[in-house]
């Protein structure tokens, strides 16, 4: 049997955000992407893994991927579950992450994908993870995909 997973450039902020307020297993946050682009990576069970600057400090499980949103539907849908401790903030974390290239303002649509089972590596565990999957810091491609096959024991 195969399962795909992948890692996936995240905000920094994000990422902080979420580790601050340790959402539930069964709480639902919303990871944002500044493009409206579908996102086919990986299929809901499967894991996508947050690449924050070249570390892989965590990841969560795929639910699915919602193709436009406006950033104040988002925040008023999500709140911090949405990675950012402000609707303003949530604003200029998705304007600066979009280099330019979106419209400024809360009305402006991007796109999200849905996670739960949120989950953090410890410093070690986040560098051996790093290493292992070979991802590299400043490298251009936003989303690598991986394949792995699991065994059961019987």
């Amino acid at each position: 049997m195969s399962m795909n997973l992948c890692t996936h450039k995240t905000h920094p902020n994000w990422a902080d955000t979420l580790k601050k307020i340790r959402p539930e297993d069964d709480d639902i946050v919303a990871f944002w992407k500044t493009t409206n682009t579908a996102f086919s990576a990986i299929s809901t069970g499967e894991i996508l893994f947050f690449n924050v600057e070249g570390l892989i400090m965590g990841g969560g499980t795929f639910i699915e991927f919602i193709p436009s949103i406006t950033i104040a539907k988002l925040w008023n849908e999500y709140g911090f579950f949405a990675g950012a401790k402000s609707l303003k903030e949530l604003e200029n974390d998705i304007e600066g992450k979009s280099g330019g290239k979106l419209v400024s303002g809360v009305n402006t649509n991007i796109s999200y994908i849905k996670l739960d089972n949120i989950f953090w590596f410890s410093d070690g565990v986040a560098k051996a993870f790093t290493k292992e999957f070979n991802v590299q810091k400043g490298v251009q491609n936003p989303v690598k995909k991986y394949t792995i096959e699991i065994y059961e024991n019987k």
